[in-house]
């Protein structure tokens, strides 16, 4: 008989999966109603080093894949940077959960957090930003340094989810795709 190995990427996808559509997990919090989730993620591969440059093949299908793995989770906003990049990669998700895009100043987190948290009480959204502001976000919400102020410049994997409890915990979830 031969033996069947999982990876890590595959332990971490179901791990991922089984957290997100975990009915027993989604209805102990929702029951407080006072649970924000923030995803955050970065623009998929870019075409060029351009200002504004359109999503690569490479991107276009991770935007896609991305896309695909949040199916079954229902965003109530959608957040994009102003750049093309950002909102091809956010764009599929949006559609999904029939919401419009909204465009959000990455130049201002601290701000910016605060709209959020007012916001999307007892909500869950997804903000699709860049190398650089993607961590500085997430440092934000956390009320602490836990990245580097930028993530390398070929890296695209990152999913980080955030949850802030009504009581202000917050705890990370940070996968790979």
């Amino acid at each position: 008989m031969k033996k069947r190995l999982i990876s890590c990427h595959q332990i971490v996808k179901l791990a991922f999966l089984i957290s997100l559509l975990s009915p027993v997990t989604l209805t102990a919090h929702s029951l407080d109603g006072d649970l924000i989730t923030i995803i955050l993620v970065r623009h998929a591969e870019k075409a060029d080093n351009s200002h504004d440059p359109d999503l690569s093949e490479a991107g276009y299908e991770r935007a896609e894949k991305l896309a695909e793995m949040f199916k079954r989770v229902s965003f109530d906003a959608v957040y994009s940077t102003n750049f093309k990049r950002t909102q091809k990669t956010a764009k599929s998700t949006a559609d999904l959960n029939d919401l419009d895009l909204q465009i959000y100043d990455h130049q201002n987190p601290t701000s910016q957090v605060e709209k959020w948290l007012e916001m999307h009480q007892g909500e869950t959204i997804l903000v699709c930003g860049h190398s650089n502001s993607t961590p500085t976000f997430a440092n934000t919400i956390l009320e602490g340094e836990h990245f580097d102020e930028s993530f390398d410049e070929s890296d695209y994997g990152n999913i980080l989810i955030i949850t802030i409890a009504g009581d202000g915990e917050r705890k990370l979830l940070h996968l790979r795709y």
